[in-house]
């Protein structure tokens, strides 16, 4: 059987979106599950709109979320180059070779030309399609347009015949009739290749099997398709993956909130979760689990299970899921993920170690995403804490006071921070069980109607912390 070759080919015009990664992801299972190859190439042919900046952020994105390839610019391989810019002479001679053909030929046609005819077919109520009116020029036109300084554009000349099939892993036959498709541009007049063409040329020379890609490239198929033949190469099978959607159906976009891979590593989603996250979108596991180690996902994944539906991108579940892995997570690996978080709005240097490694351990059940470490660290540093309004009036009512009061005289007495001996004198003391027990305590010592266990938390506030707190406390309800 033929070694399976995927390819992944991001444009460097801007960040790695949802989308995409997703794409990416896929193709990056199924080369490893068919025991394949993936390749990685930078399409850049735009050359107002790519950068190498873009280029290095898509990169490095990808590796955040944990693919490697096997072929691409970083790691070299027998098909390079692996960028589009430093493969121009390569797409030069098959252009020659089509233009020998006949397969295509110059268009001189300008720019306003084409709008008239477009605007003129559009009023007919068809579909706008190039004329073929540069089709049969003969030497003495070309010469003439060439000495009035026009650049022709190549143009690829679309014959007539039988409608041109895309035999779809994802959405099964899909037919294109070619009197829609017209004669379409495989060579820029700057001399540049169009992405029809260079794509087609990369992945024949890259000797690509399979293309797992957005449907948003399904109309470009068929004329791809026509370049394979043209070209006398068996076109590679192709998938075509439904859009994600955001939660009212339409296209993913800022709209929704964030929207890059960038975006998501900066809100403190984990690489694992948001993997893991993506590839539900559009694909299930046999057993229906949603927690999938990379291991299994390996072994699962195929094209028979991929969804021809568009997916909705809900970040509820994304949220879910991510504090699924961070509870997954080492202590040690939980501690170093968030000190960078930490170290924004407390000084590390004040702060003992060993014992915020603890509360660490203790708040990890608490974390959705690692900022939240932030606003939850705050129940245990005294500057941090704040009542607001609405657990002052709680605090005022007479049987929370009780409490409140009575766990004041207790740690005065005594040195102690045990919540269970704690919780015990005072309901000697008070006769309070219950919810009028413990939740006085909580919202006294925490300020938070929920949170960790308060055996966990006492002991770690300390006594010193304790007793400040719940003299403070009862001087803002006086």
């Amino acid at each position: 059987m033929e070694k399976r070759r995927y390819r992944y080919a991001p444009s460097p015009t801007g960040v790695l979106h949802v989308g995409n990664a997703r794409t990416a992801i896929y193709n990056w299972l199924l080369a490893r599950h068919y025991k394949g190859t993936l390749i990685i190439r930078i399409e850049d042919t735009d050359k107002e709109r790519s950068t190498p900046e873009s280029a290095n952020i898509i990169i490095q994105d990808l590796k955040w979320l944990g693919l490697d390839w096997d072929e691409g610019p970083d790691v070299g391989g027998a098909c390079g180059p692996y960028r589009q810019s430093e493969r121009q002479s390569i797409y030069e001679k098959y252009q020659k070779e089509l233009l020998d053909k006949k397969c295509a030929y110059e268009c001189f046609c300008s720019s306003e030309q084409l709008e008239s005819e477009r605007e003129a077919l559009l009023k007919e109520g068809k579909m706008p399609k190039y004329s073929g009116r540069c089709r049969n020029l003969t030497p003495a036109e070309k010469q003439k347009s060439i000495k009035q300084g026009l650049k022709p554009v190549i143009r690829f000349l679309v014959k007539d015949g039988a409608s041109v099939i895309v035999r779809d892993d994802v959405r099964g036959e899909v037919k294109f009739e070619r009197s829609v498709i017209g004669d379409f541009v495989i060579f820029k007049s700057d001399g540049g290749p169009t992405y029809q063409f260079a794509c087609v040329v990369d992945d024949i020379l890259m000797k690509v099997t399979h293309i797992v890609r957005g449907d948003d490239h399904l109309p470009n198929t068929p004329k791809q398709i026509l370049l394979y033949e043209a070209l006398n190469v068996k076109p590679p099978a192709f998938g075509h993956l439904p859009m994600v959607l955001g939660t009212d159906r339409k296209k993913l976009s800022k709209r929704h909130g964030a929207v890059s891979v960038g975006e998501y590593r900066k809100l403190g989603y984990l690489p694992e979760a948001f993997t893991n996250f993506l590839i539900l979108l559009g694909w299930s596991s046999q057993s229906e689990d949603e927690i999938l180690d990379r291991e299994r996902l390996i072994k699962e994944f195929d094209e028979k299970r991929l969804s021809s539906s568009p997916s909705i991108f809900e970040t509820p579940k994304l949220d879910w899921m991510n504090g699924q892995y961070i509870r997954k997570l080492s202590q040690d690996d939980f501690f170093a993920l968030e000190l960078p978080f930490i170290e924004k709005e407390y000084d590390l240097h004040k702060i003992d170690t060993a014992w915020l490694k603890k509360v660490l351990a203790v708040l990890q059940t608490a974390v959705v995403r690692l900022p939240d470490i932030c606003g939850a660290l705050k129940i245990f540093f005294e500057e941090k804490f704040l009542l607001s309004d609405d657990v002052k009036r709680q605090l005022q009512s007479d049987e929370f006071k009780k409490v409140v009061f009575a766990m004041k005289d207790i740690l005065e007495k005594e040195a102690i921070c045990d919540f269970e001996e704690i919780k015990k004198r005072v309901q000697e003391k008070t006769g309070a069980k219950g919810k009028n027990l413990f939740f006085p305590l909580r919202l006294a010592i925490t300020g938070e109607p929920h949170g960790p266990e308060l055996s966990l938390v006492f002991p770690l506030i300390g006594h010193e912390g304790l007793k400040t707190r719940v003299t403070r406390v009862i001087k803002g309800l006086d």
